[in-house]
């Protein structure tokens, strides 16, 4: 378990692995194999409720008429997908890992719901919590090629089926003077059949996904895109031909959800995906501050303890990824001047201003005691 996940051993997975060398009858079946792995690792029932999980599986998935002699270790990793270093699609800065920790919280959500079978993905909370990050991230780590199998837009109140789908175009050959053109959509469709038979995701990435209209970008993909209705035929409105949205294609989007700028999200739409809160975090702004290495640890435990008083002011919280740069106190008054401050009072414009009066204090305060450390350094 980790920031709050917990994740269970599943049973068969195990016992599969531990009691490979056992014969069993012709008839067995699943919950034969889990009695079995109960009665040769004993262990109260409590105990195994806490550790262990059992999907009931078709036995012809498990049991095999052949022995077959497998090197696991090659197995494993022949399974794992390798972390893309460079890509021209996501550009990896060099404050940014090259790998994602496996036991990362976020990383184990979307796991975990890729199993369950979601329809989509949504990374929410305020602004500077990593929605964009996250969502990059961990399609890089769930795809082969980052350039080829990754899929970004961004939405707008502009934005349009015709943009996100398909629609019609200039064309001079045309009889007509246009013609009906595939857009990113239907682009990514087509790069996960292409691959699906390679058991490959393909991710497309929608930044600000409640930013635009869900009727009018979606259309009928808002009943498509549901994990019960992946590969269904059904017809596209402009050039009439069939599609189908296959069952490897993810679909990733970033939300801020108090964003007052725009209208309420559809709830036919927000109930077709799962959504996974990023909140503001003073482990990861301290992390991001001791990798800087510009602060002493006393320092950087007082600009977290500055960073959870702004929390309990703030209506929706003060981003972590705010400190993502800041390497001295010069660049972190420059990241309070542009980026804090301005979305301070943004945030605080319609509430008592003495609260934006008493952060800013506050910070002023936070800079004097860093300042009166260096000095004593």
């Amino acid at each position: 378990s980790k920031g709050g996940a917990v994740v269970r051993i599943p049973t068969l997975d195990v016992a599969a692995i531990l009691l490979r060398d056992e014969i069993f009858p012709d008839d067995v079946t699943a919950r034969d194999l889990e009695a079995k792995f109960r009665k040769d690792f004993p262990q109260s029932d409590a105990d195994y409720d806490r550790m262990f999980v059992f999907y009931d599986e078709d036995s012809t998935r498990i049991f095999d008429d052949e022995v077959v002699v497998q090197d696991y270790d090659a197995a494993i990793l022949n399974s794992l997908v390798a972390d893309i270093t460079t890509s021209k699609a996501l550009p990896v800065s060099p404050d940014q890992p090259t790998q994602m920790d496996l036991d990362d919280p976020i990383l184990t959500q979307v796991q975990k719901l890729l199993q369950y079978g979601t329809s989509g993905l949504i990374f929410s909370g305020p602004p500077g919590t990593g929605k964009s990050y996250y969502a990059k991230r961990v399609a890089k780590h769930l795809v082969r090629d980052a350039v080829a199998d990754i899929f970004r837009v961004q939405f707008h109140p502009s934005y349009g089926y015709e943009d996100f789908v398909e629609g019609y175009r200039p064309d001079d050959v045309a009889k007509s003077g246009y013609k009906v053109s595939d857009k990113t959509f239907l682009d990514a469709c087509k790069r996960a059949t292409d691959v699906r038979g390679e058991k490959r995701f393909v991710v497309v990435i929608v930044d600000e996904i409640n930013r635009g209209d869900p009727a009018r970008v979606f259309g009928e993909l808002l009943t498509y895109i549901e994990q019960d209705y992946r590969d269904e035929e059904f017809r596209l409105p402009f050039s009439g031909r069939p599609a189908s949205i296959p069952a490897n294609l993810i679909l990733f989007g970033t939300m801020n959800p108090y964003d007052r700028s725009i209208a309420q999200s559809d709830a036919a739409f927000v109930r077709r995906f799962d959504h996974i809160q990023i909140e503001p975090s003073r482990e990861t702004a301290e992390k991001l501050l001791e990798d800087g290495k510009g602060f002493s640890p006393d320092q950087v435990s007082q600009i977290g303890d500055w960073f959870d008083s702004a929390q309990k002011i703030l209506p929706f919280g003060l981003g972590h990824s705010y400190f993502s740069r800041i390497k001295s106190i010069d660049d972190l008054l420059l990241v309070w001047r542009y980026r804090i401050k301005p979305s301070i009072e943004v945030a605080l414009e319609l509430s008592d201003q003495a609260e934006a009066e008493n952060i800013e204090k506050s910070f002023q305060a936070l800079v004097r005691r860093l300042e009166g450390a260096a000095d004593a350094n």
